[in-house]
């Protein structure tokens, strides 16, 4: 899949532009190129791989980010005529329908860590109504601190703060908070410089 950044694929200065933005879901890794007007030989183009889910989801990439095998300067986004969109082949011996679905491909002018505090990231909460023993659930797409905080959902004051220092990948934070008054209503509050999550409500106490 490519899309042309002009008709007649005149090139583009894209250096005021930091961030590639798409939305997709699939089931392969694929292959992005910058397509530079200057760089004759196709494999001396920048590239960049990422995974994609069967999620239809939000992608950032920093323009930053693209690679070439014959260069390792910084990419110079000053003529870029388009972009392409390779799926990954299944792996040899077996046989696998390849999909790739893509919309709202656009450039952006914000960098990547602004476009990345926009985004409220999910929680989950586990066993939820709980006894007061709990595990706060969540991904992280690097390492970084967040600090979490209890809420009482009546009152709205902070029970309790726990700094958490999440590593990439999946996460799993235990919390014991006892209530001895019946059950009650808390909220669980997870943020970090630059980094948003979904505040969730979780039941603790006894019936």
């Amino acid at each position: 899949m490519y899309k042309l950044l002009r008709a007649g694929g005149i090139s583009q200065d894209l250096s005021a532009y930091k961030t590639l933005k798409f939305k997709a879901t699939g089931n392969s890794t694929i292959t992005i190129t910058l397509v530079k007007q200057s760089v004759v030989n196709w494999a001396d183009q920048y590239t960049l791989q990422i995974p994609v889910s069967g999620d239809n989801k939000d992608y950032a990439i920093s323009l930053t980010d693209f690679k070439s095998t014959a260069s390792n300067l910084p990419i110079d986004v000053s003529d870029i005529n388009s972009i392409v969109f390779t799926m990954g082949a299944a792996a040899p011996g077996k046989s696998t329908a390849v999909q790739l679905a893509l919309s709202n491909v656009s450039f952006s002018k914000e960098d990547l860590v602004y476009i990345r505090s926009l985004q409220v990231r999910d929680v989950s909460l586990y066993p939820n109504p709980s006894n007061g023993v709990f595990n706060v659930r969540f991904k992280a797409d690097k390492d970084y601190s967040l600090t979490l905080n209890i809420i009482d959902a009546a009152t709205g004051n902070v029970v309790m703060t726990k700094m958490v220092n999440a590593t990439r990948g999946e996460n799993s934070v235990p919390v014991e908070l006892r209530n001895n008054s019946g059950q009650r209503m808390y909220i669980i509050s997870l943020n970090g410089s630059n980094v948003n999550y979904k505040s969730t409500k979780i039941v603790i106490g006894k019936n």
